[in-house]
């Protein structure tokens, strides 16, 4: 991020803090989507308890999502924000969910992306643009298969944001961010071949829509999906033991008591 967007970003959170104080009326509701895996296609990872919630905005804003092998995909059709005329709209979108992976397998890290396109007429930068942000943070709960106890439990933190000025009309738009989990795992003291195997995820989304007298901007958030990268070749999944294979070994273990 070089300076002259560290200096707009500030901006931005300064205009967001009081967005977010004047929005009226406050929205407090959550959907709860359920569990999401794409065990049949190849997938190793278990999405649990996909939740979306707003304080900014009536949801759904992300939507019900799909999995496609371990990425977790929506396709927003209403998470914009918009502003004209001096006005400044902030949506704000928080997902939250679980996550564990099949034994044998674990994660590395969590790529998010996001894209869509804003429009922007009329007034100057910066104080007509549209802004996108996120935030993420990962308690990692499990490693190598092994629950870790609440005290060894540790958390993974990441942020990006944008700003866009360029005036026009429905301009494409990408953002994203990479939660890397390998110096996390060697700060506390794990091998560099482990993996994380379960976890809590949070996440809030941010659209920032600024204006100026006889001016307007619009941004909106088209596509939002979040990638696991790491040893998840399914090739590598160690399988539950079935009842045969359960059988075979208490008929081996009773064959030698008998010798």
């Amino acid at each position: 991020m070089n300076v002259t967007t560290l200096a707009l970003s500030s901006r931005l959170g300064a205009m967001c803090a009081l967005a977010a104080f004047a929005a009226s009326p406050a929205f407090a509701s959550s959907i709860n989507y359920g569990d999401f895996n794409d065990y049949g296609g190849g997938g190793v990872v278990d999405y649990q308890d996909v939740t979306e919630s707003s304080s900014t905005d009536a949801i759904p804003l992300y939507g019900v999502p799909e999995v496609d092998v371990n990425t977790l995909d929506f396709d927003p059709l209403a998470f914009g924000s918009n502003a004209s005329n001096g006005v400044l709209e902030i949506t704000d979108g928080q997902l939250n969910f679980m996550f564990e992976t099949l034994p044998g397998t674990g994660i590395r890290s969590l790529t998010v992306r996001e894209g869509g396109d804003y429009t922007i007429v009329g007034g100057t930068p910066p104080t007509t643009s549209v802004n996108a942000g996120i935030f993420a943070e990962v308690l990692v709960t499990e490693v190598d298969g092994i629950a870790l106890t609440p005290a060894n439990q540790f958390t993974v933190i990441g942020s990006n944001s944008a700003v866009f000025t360029t005036p026009g009309l429905s301009i494409p738009w990408q953002l994203g961010l990479l939660l890397e989990f390998g110096p996390a795992l060697s700060a506390n003291n794990f091998g560099p071949m482990s993996a994380v195997t379960a976890g809590e995820f949070v996440l809030n989304n941010t659209l920032v829509a600024t204006s100026q007298a006889g001016s307007l901007s619009f941004i909106a958030k088209k596509d939002f999906n979040i990638t696991p990268s790491g040893p998840l070749d399914p090739d590598n999944v160690i399988p539950e033991p079935t009842a045969a294979v359960l059988a075979a070994l208490a008929f081996a273990g009773l064959a030698a008591r008998r010798r």
